[in-house]
């Protein structure tokens, strides 16, 4: 696929072309990465995306989008946002919205490190949040952005 330039060459475009766009399919990759000088077909893209750790979010118009997520062996500060995001994916169980608040239902004794894995993470506008035992409360400025929150953690979070 790579026309000659290497894989390491191609992966570094590909995370380029992810950080400064909206990448949203892999068809649209690979038409980037062809307009970049890169020649390739669609299974090795496909490889790409998975070494390189990218996964789909939605952005803040709940479309889909791909990221990069961080490695163990990478940035400090970029690991340490991935163990909130598993913190998140083993503490959480649901989502109930109310005008503009949201409730997080946990798991039994979880809404504290969901709470605060959730204000580390800065997901979405909330203006502030509480924990009890088994449920957090979020608090957004609208209904819309309580609706885009949960678009965008249901992405994250894999429901």
């Amino acid at each position: 696929m790579d026309s000659g330039k290497g894989k390491k060459t191609r992966q570094l475009k590909i995370v380029e072309i992810i950080n400064m766009g909206q990448v949203r399919t892999q068809e649209h990759l690979l038409d980037l990465l062809r307009a970049a000088g890169f020649e390739g077909t669609q299974a090795t893209i496909s490889r790409d995306i998975k070494e390189l750790g990218l996964t789909k979010v939605a952005d803040r118009g709940g479309k889909s989008k791909y990221v990069r997520l961080p490695r163990d062996d990478e940035d400090e500060h970029l690991s340490w946002a991935k163990k909130h995001v598993k913190i998140l994916k083993e503490t959480v169980v649901d989502f109930h919205p109310v005008n503009n608040m949201l409730v997080v239902k946990c798991t039994t004794g979880g809404a504290g490190a969901a709470c605060r894995a959730l204000d580390c993470l800065k997901r979405g506008e909330a203006l502030g949040s509480i924990a009890g035992d088994d449920t957090v409360l979020l608090i957004f400025r609208s209904e819309e952005e309580t609706l885009e929150f949960i678009k965008s953690a249901h992405v994250l979070l894999g429901f």
